[in-house]
């Protein structure tokens, strides 16, 4: 059974139940050409689609579109932070030259931060 978020202008459903076994994941994903927005219907689980029907009556969000909008681009500002970093500890690991360490003197060393930090 689906029912649907109705957030203004565009709605949204979600699967009420055991629904196909792939909530959570795009169901389908079409381009519509008027104004070159892609149109997704996706599943989730009701307690997901609940917790974004609440983000929306609260005010914080216009509709559902504008949260997912939002929620996206966190997650593409995170991902660009960890790639950034990633980046700066490479530029830094070559910049630092070869090392006169022998890997094993490295794992132990590792190891005993490790254990000192309780990891």
């Amino acid at each position: 059974m689906t029912q649907a978020l109705d957030c203004g202008r565009q709605r949204f459903y979600h699967e009420v139940g055991n629904g196909n076994g792939h909530q959570g994941q795009l169901n389908r994903h079409a381009r519509t050409a008027a104004n070159s927005m892609a149109k997704m219907t996706i599943s989730l689980p009701d307690n997901l689609a609940d917790y974004i029907a609440r983000r929306i009556a609260s005010g914080r969000y216009d509709s559902v579109d504008v949260f997912m909008a939002e929620l996206i681009m966190k997650d593409q500002d995170h991902r660009k932070l960890d790639d950034d970093e990633l980046r700066e500890i490479l530029r830094q690991a070559e910049e630092s030259g070869i090392s006169d360490r022998r890997i094993p003197d490295i794992l132990l060393e590792t190891k005993v931060k490790l254990r000192d930090i309780n990891l």
